[in-house]
């Protein structure tokens, strides 16, 4: 996987620049440079940026933790970035056990995840057969949201055919600042909604090496 190997020298985009790098654990150490406004510019001409903007999240303790975001892209070579409060869509084509890269879908800020509409392993099956031969594009709906507490919430719902995985970064919210680290993921299965749950308040998740797994039993990890 390719990725954004210059970042701005602030928290945020700090783990957002080691989630699209090549390698996940090496780049937490991290050698990036920084990126001017221009160059930020040019990326965003080409795919959607976000606004800046200030997030607010309980931690524990009574304790608050408050922090800045930079306009950066919701998707960029093939690594989706969410921030806490966002919904938005990404489309991915399917071509037997080929998946495309994620680009992002236009519009879907902020709408609400369509209806459940339960796993069919049959019709799975079938696609994976018929979609050799004519490929199809289907929409899958993010959301990342604070609960009680300090609990943070991933909402997913798929509208693809196939069972999807995917590798996740989670930046983390410590008394020492932010800390990005690997965290486990959930296949992602046509039809119903997935849940995934973290105890602390996260500031961002990096989701990218998005991949079919149908018909392999998939776990959580």
């Amino acid at each position: 996987m390719k990725g954004l190997r210059k970042f701005r020298a602030r928290p945020a985009n700090l783990g957002f620049a080691a989630a699209l790098c090549l390698g996940f654990l090496s780049c937490l150490t991290g050698t990036a440079q920084t990126v001017t406004d221009k160059e930020l510019a040019a990326i965003c001409a080409q795919t959607a940026c976000r606004t800046a903007k200030t997030i607010e999240l309980r931690a524990p303790n009574d304790n608050v933790v408050r922090f800045n975001t930079d306009p950066i892209p919701y998707v960029y070579n093939g690594t989706l970035a969410i921030y806490p409060g966002e919904t938005y869509a990404v489309r991915m084509r399917v071509r037997g056990r080929e998946l495309s890269a994620p680009t992002f879908e236009r519009g879907s800020e902020g709408k609400p995840l369509p209806r459940s509409t339960g796993y069919n392993p049959d019709a799975e099956a079938k696609a994976l057969r018929d979609t050799v031969n004519t490929p199809v594009e289907g929409l899958i709906y993010f959301s990342f949201r604070q609960q009680e507490g300090t609990k943070m919430t991933l909402e997913i719902v798929s509208t693809l055919p196939v069972t999807v995985k995917y590798d996740a970064v989670m930046l983390v919210a410590t008394p020492s600042g932010i800390q990005p680290d690997k965290t486990s993921s959930c296949p992602v299965f046509p039809g119903p909604v997935g849940v995934e749950n973290w105890p602390v308040p996260l500031t961002m998740l990096a989701l990218s090496n998005f991949r079919i797994v149908a018909g392999t039993n998939p776990a959580c990890m």
